[in-house]
């Protein structure tokens, strides 16, 4: 399934300018989401990381990967919810730098989903090139309001 910026609005709470993904090029429920971010100059993160030098910083990198891994579990028919908490991050690896002027490819995949926990790989490209890579939890809203927090 394809989702254009209108159709990634009915599904994603983030809105421009901390939406991170423009198009989902290929969603499949519950098993994987494939999408982009267009990069132009005019970028907020760009004038400010670095002046001189500008990249995209890791975390954002993370957060395009988070978000459009989301959409994997948004999609699902039973899943009633459009907001995931983003639990843990492990392996978290960056390559090289995310420049303006190209997009950045977002490629993620469930590896597992249960109780509305769900563990996650992801991995960034620009021009083919890997930039970064990570496995990642997230959890629904609805799941996560229903955990106790451990006492002190």
């Amino acid at each position: 399934m394809i989702l254009n910026k209108k159709q990634i609005l009915e599904y994603q709470k983030n809105r421009d300018e901390f939406l991170m993904f423009d198009q989902v090029s290929n969603v499949m429920p519950g098993v994987s989401a494939k999408g982009f971010k267009k990069l132009p100059e005019t970028l907020w993160f760009f004038k400010l990381h670095w002046p001189g030098d500008p990249n995209m910083p890791g975390s954002l990198q993370l957060e395009a990967l988070t978000q459009i891994s989301a959409m994997s579990i948004f999609t699902m028919p039973e899943v009633n919810c459009n907001i995931m908490y983003l639990l843990k991050v492990n392996e978290a690896r960056f390559f090289s730098k995310v420049i303006p002027g190209y997009n950045l490819e977002l490629d993620t995949e469930v590896i597992s989903f249960k109780r509305g926990m769900a563990l996650f790989n992801g991995k960034a490209f620009q021009e083919n090139k890997l930039t970064c890579s990570v496995n990642f939890s997230m959890i629904l809203k609805d799941f996560a309001e229903n955990i106790k927090t451990p006492k002190k």
